[in-house]
């Protein structure tokens, strides 16, 4: 797959969320040179061969700070993702009921923000619609930090 900002952004979201290992980082210092991003820990994170978490320490955020993205708060990220999962709902590729539970267990680590919420209670074959409802406007809501969010 083609390096993009959105899967920067994407990265940076599963890190702040801590649903990613640190294995798989390396790949966003890939793609952040691919970008045309260049700095010293964007090149030693790149150089790093299934990095463990003493490798990394506070390397991912310098990496991250070399790029200029702007950072996430915890709830940005959160909704980052479950817009994500929002999009794969509506377009029938996840199941609603397991697409729903899913934006729920995200908003753990983001102190449940109100558009994740929502989704606890949604947990019946006939809350289907109203999932789907409230899939439509996760994907209109905006978040606050100004971190923009292709569509992907």
């Amino acid at each position: 797959m083609a390096a993009s900002k959105y899967r920067l952004l994407r990265t940076i979201a599963l890190w702040r969320l801590e649903k990613i290992s640190f294995p798989e980082l390396p790949a966003f210092a890939w793609d952040a040179l691919e970008l045309g991003f260049d700095g010293q820990s964007i090149r030693r994170l790149a150089a790093l061969d299934k990095p463990s978490y003493f490798q990394i320490g506070n390397l991912f955020e310098q990496v991250v700070e070399e790029t200029g993205i702007a950072q996430m708060s915890k709830t940005d990220a959160a909704l980052f993702l479950a817009k994500e999962i929002a999009k794969e709902i509506l377009s029938g590729q996840k199941d609603p009921l397991q697409g729903a539970y899913e934006i729920f267990l995200l908003g753990y680590p983001a102190d449940f923000p109100d558009a994740i919420v929502v989704f606890g209670a949604l947990d019946q074959e006939f809350d289907i619609p109203q999932i789907m409802d409230k899939c439509r406007a996760l994907t209109l809501e905006p978040i606050d930090s100004g971190t923009a969010v292709p569509s992907s």
